[in-house]
């Protein structure tokens, strides 16, 4: 997997699915997931910090044994106040295909991101 492709500066969060930014000092990557009800209701999300481990800790779990959900402008404001950096969109698969190297065509995986979702959700 890839560190993510980036997400121009202004653009709507909530076009992607799959989400994350990596904090720049000490490397965790905080990765978050589009919870869509429908096109009346504003978007939420589910999240969790990767560490330098490789072990994944939770974030948000509600006394039900839910995953808590964070509205688009909350999710923008923890990770910013924690360090975090841009956002990117995270990778959601791989491909094969053919790259051209030094005149020669060779086998390849290539990061497979998604595609935009240009619903109108209503804003938080």
């Amino acid at each position: 997997m890839t560190d993510g492709f980036p997400i121009a500066p202004g653009t709507d969060l909530t076009q992607y699915e799959h989400i994350q930014c990596t904090h720049p000092k000490h490397g965790f990557v905080l990765r978050a997931h589009r919870v869509a009800g429908d096109k009346q209701t504003p978007v939420r999300w589910t999240y969790v910090v990767e560490g330098s481990s490789e072990q994944w800790r939770d974030l948000g779990w509600n006394m039900d044994g839910g995953r808590e959900t964070y509205s688009t402008s909350d999710l923008i404001e923890f990770a910013k106040r924690a360090g975090f950096g841009d956002w990117r969109q995270s990778q959601v698969g791989e491909v094969e295909g053919l790259v051209l190297v030094d005149g020669d065509y060779k086998e390849q995986r290539i990061a497979q991101y998604q595609t935009p979702d240009h619903t109108p959700y209503p804003k938080d």
